[in-house]
């Protein structure tokens, strides 16, 4: 079996089966590969590595987010890729938080842009004069119910549903901050959001 790899880091990039291997390795080397004649097989996988004409496999991967660094033939962490997968997790946790409404004496109403935006366009309606100011306005619940509210409770529910949300913004910008100070993947893999 002729072995092909890289001359530079040493990563097996092919191999060929050929009965005269002998005679025809040179035929497979270049500036940028060597070649090698092995029995072996099934190298070309990322997982072997030629150095001073011997194959070698490489070493476990010691956690998760370490990448091999094919040029030094070691695991390095790559602490960019942890912190960017924990505070996308953070992104995650924020999203679905801020879906998941906003709960005033056991009801639980909708807390998303929309909603705000509907609640808005009621409370300018009142300040217009376009609804009395003593009339109840019909608010959709998230378990599809309906409750009806005056100015003013629509206006703290509004107050109230934009204070969770800001909330909710805040802690994951907290969390991606110190995120971004963290040197080690086990304190940023700790960091992670709760558990819903």
């Amino acid at each position: 079996m002729i072995i092909i790899y890289k001359r530079s880091t040493g990563e097996i990039t092919g191999s060929v089966r050929d009965p005269n291997e002998n005679e025809h390795s040179a035929y497979y080397e270049t500036a940028e590969h060597g070649v090698l004649i092995s029995d072996r097989e099934n190298l070309a996988n990322g997982e072997h590595y030629v150095d001073g004409g011997e194959i070698f496999e490489r070493p476990a991967k010691p956690a998760q987010y370490h990448e091999w660094d094919w040029g030094s033939r070691q695991w390095y962490a790559n602490i960019g890729a942890a912190r960017n997968a924990v505070k996308a997790q953070w992104n995650q946790w924020r999203d679905r938080e801020l879906k998941a409404g906003y709960v005033q004496d056991g009801l639980r109403y909708h807390s998303d842009e929309t909603f705000m935006n509907e609640l808005s366009l009621i409370l300018k309606a009142y300040e217009r004069g376009h609804f009395a100011e003593n009339s109840l306005r019909t608010i959709r619940l998230m378990d599809n119910t309906n409750m009806r509210m005056g100015w003013s409770a629509v206006e703290n529910l509004l107050l109230q549903i934009g204070l969770q949300r800001e909330a909710i913004y805040a802690q994951s910008w907290y969390a991606k901050d110190a995120i971004e100070e963290m040197t080690s993947i086990e304190a940023i893999l700790a960091a992670g959001p709760p558990a819903t």
